[in-house]
């Protein structure tokens, strides 16, 4: 061995500067999009996908994905001819697009049954005693 002493190398001119109004937000590699949400967000940029026929009971055999051909709707122009839910997924996470629209279920309340509603409401009308049946 060489009896050369290794020195760190430091840069202290290297300072990182960044817009006070800037803010910082997650983008994530990959999103759980539904295969509705990737249908609406195309439809937006005027496309629309196709399932790619793979054969009799092709989903039975390991491994199998389900492949879509996108097309734009105007002129019937064929944007990518073969890509899976994984890669559309990938792709929409990496242009930073919001994973539920107004369409998601999640954001809108679920109408319950009007019996179940006031069922509810007389049960928690009841005195503390009453709830526990002692």
């Amino acid at each position: 061995m060489s009896d050369k002493k290794i020195t760190p190398v430091t840069n202290n001119e290297s300072v990182l500067e960044f817009d006070p109004n800037a803010g910082l937000h997650r983008v994530y590699d990959w999103k759980p999009y539904t295969i509705h949400r990737i249908r609406r967000i195309l439809r937006h940029m005027d496309m629309q996908t196709e399932t790619i026929w793979q054969g009799y009971k092709a989903n039975r055999r390991p491994g199998y994905c389900e492949l879509y051909r996108i097309v734009r709707i105007s002129d019937g122009k064929v944007i990518h001819p073969c890509i899976n839910l994984y890669s559309l997924q990938k792709f929409f996470a990496g242009l930073d697009f919001p994973l539920e629209d107004e369409h998601t279920i999640h954001s809108t309340p679920c109408p319950r049954n009007q019996g179940a509603v006031d069922f509810l409401k007389a049960v928690q009308a009841l005195p503390d005693h009453c709830k526990t049946g002692r």
